[in-house]
């Protein structure tokens, strides 16, 4: 389920274009946004 998630975070940052944005949407942090791209591109 932990990879949904990371597809999910993905589609939110692709549909706001921003990472701050699709953070504050999610009501997680920036960098958590971040570190989970990245762990999607090593996927």
């Amino acid at each position: 389920m932990q990879d949904l998630n990371l597809f999910v975070i993905f589609a939110r940052v692709v549909e706001t274009g921003s990472f701050a944005e699709a953070a504050r949407r999610m009501n997680i942090s920036r960098s958590a946004v971040s570190k989970r791209s990245q762990t999607l591109r090593k996927i």
